[in-house]
């Protein structure tokens, strides 16, 4: 009898030296299952917020910036419990911030927004995923700014997460670069046909001329060892495949980024890494002719084109300032004989 009481005794000290740490353990989860629910049953576009992936020039010759709006949604995943979830497009002013426009597509319709770039100075092409049914579709889309308009090709859309496919400015024409495996796929809607071209490259950052005659890519080896600026011309077999110069060190092996047209076709701008060197600019003639490189003092973000001004003699290029992580941008002045 003595010895149980020791025990019971025994074991209330014992609970009671460990009871801090279940109380403690007992309010993480309780405050854990309060986020969980706060977020399920609140609206989450409470925590949506915003980022800049393009830029685009208006009409009026405002510079404006294409942000995806995300909202921060919950996962079953410990790791990661909140995922910042794509929900619309936003166009801001890049002078005044305010925003001007803004799209929220319905995901049933579309899928989920990936990313966007500028078709013209009044459409947004976009790259949506449409898993749905269980196989994931990439689709296309088209935003029109002035109507309000988007419309959707379905089946046309890029594997790759940051690529958006390149357009026909008529829109019966796509590029997708598939992840896997290596080339291009060429859309042509107008008799329902997709053809597989460029196999031994991996083809990235596709875009048409705003004539639609030609369309341009950068592409790599398998090796990674041989880069590329590809032209290609629509109704013509000629194709103009422009080997990057390699520096002399080791490490300087350019890749391109993303690129550009100019807005009456004459010209293709792009950024190149030249990996742990520095990255350049490049100005091409629509030929593949090398106008001239510019070193960039700063680094950009990975998504960002140049942005043609509306002169053809000047571009914009887009980056971060330092601690701040506001975004400015540097016009270059471009010597192209216009």
């Amino acid at each position: 009898m003595v010895q149980l009481k020791h025990e019971k005794k025994k074991m209330k000290e014992r609970n009671h030296n460990e009871s801090p740490n279940l109380t403690d353990k007992r309010r993480t989860r309780s405050i854990s299952s309060i986020f969980v629910i706060v977020l399920l049953f609140f609206p989450t576009i409470l925590f949506a917020d915003a980022k800049t992936i393009n830029f685009m020039l208006l009409e009026n010759g405002r510079i404006v910036k294409i942000d995806i709006i995300q909202k921060k949604t919950p996962t079953l995943s410990r790791a990661f419990p909140l995922w910042d979830k794509p929900i619309g497009l936003s166009l801001v002013d890049f002078e005044t911030e305010k925003e001007i426009l803004r799209l929220t597509p319905d995901e049933k319709k579309t899928g989920i927004l990936l990313g966007a770039y500028p078709l013209d100075s009044e459409r947004i092409a976009c790259n949506f995923l449409d898993d749905t049914t269980g196989k994931r579709t990439y689709n296309t889309g088209v935003w029109n700014i002035r109507t309000k308009e988007l419309r959707l090709y379905k089946g046309t859309g890029s594997g790759y997460a940051d690529e958006i496919s390149g357009m026909h400015p008529d829109e019966t024409k796509f590029i997708s670069c598939p992840y896997v495996p290596r080339g291009i796929d060429f859309h042509d809607l107008t008799d329902k046909t997709k053809k597989y071209l460029f196999a031994d490259l991996h083809g990235k950052s596709s875009r048409f001329s705003p004539d639609g005659s030609r369309y341009a890519f950068f592409g790599d080896d398998d090796n990674k060892e041989n880069y590329y600026l590809i032209i290609q011309l629509i109704n013509d077999s000629k194709t103009y495949k422009i080997e990057f110069k390699k520096g002399e060190s080791k490490n300087d092996r350019p890749s391109g980024r993303v690129l550009t047209w100019s807005p009456s076709g004459s010209f293709i701008a792009g950024i190149v890494d030249h990996y742990f060197v520095k990255e350049k600019l490049y100005i091409w003639k629509s030929n593949g002719e090398l106008i001239s490189t510019i070193d960039l003092p700063f680094s950009t973000e990975w998504g960002w084109p140049p942005l043609w001004l509306s002169s053809e003699k000047e571009i914009a290029v887009f980056h971060r300032n330092g601690k701040s992580d506001k975004i400015s941008y540097r016009i270059f002045e471009i010597k192209t004989g216009i």
